[in-house]
């Protein structure tokens, strides 16, 4: 098997993978969702804030409160950062078609997946389909896309330099 094809196969595999991570995670109920949400601030907050732990609960819950959204609004940026990484490895592989298009393609997917999964959250209990997280999960591509595609040009050019 080639290189190329091998690498290919490999960053479809951990797309699907995080698609399927994605969709599972969205499958929750809000209260599913509202606890794995606070169980990892609870859990960041011990890891980063060791006198958390010498609250009482009503400042802990002062405390989480805040910080609840900004660790589900990251979480949303993170995995679609990963997914918009993958998808430009998978499609950046298609050497005969032009570059304009290996880039486009995993904009298009993560983005077209963004507002798929928050259509799927309209049939899950107690989850809405909210445009603001579509708009977090698409900066989330754009931004994995942009980083991915400078760093393909500076490995083609340090590739030329070696020639």
């Amino acid at each position: 098997m080639k290189k190329v094809t091998l690498i290919r196969l490999v960053s479809l595999l951990l797309m699907l993978a995080l698609m399927i991570g994605i969709f599972v995670l969205s499958g929750q109920n809000a209260e599913e969702s509202g606890n794995l949400s606070s169980g990892l601030t609870y859990r960041l907050f011990c890891l980063f804030y060791p006198h958390f732990l010498a609250k009482t609960p009503p400042q802990q819950d002062v405390l989480m409160s805040g910080f609840e959204t900004l660790v589900r609004k990251a979480a949303h940026f993170s995995l679609y950062f990963a997914l918009g990484a993958v998808a430009f490895v998978v499609y950046i592989t298609y050497q005969k078609m032009s570059l304009r298009w290996r880039c486009a393609f995993p904009i298009f997917t993560g983005v077209l997946y963004a507002v798929s999964d928050e259509i799927h959250q309209l049939f899950i209990a107690g989850r809405s389909c909210e445009f603001r997280d579509v708009m977090i999960d698409s900066c989330g591509v754009v931004l994995a896309c942009f980083l991915a595609l400078w760093i393909y040009q500076k490995m083609i050019r340090k590739k030329e330099r070696k020639k």
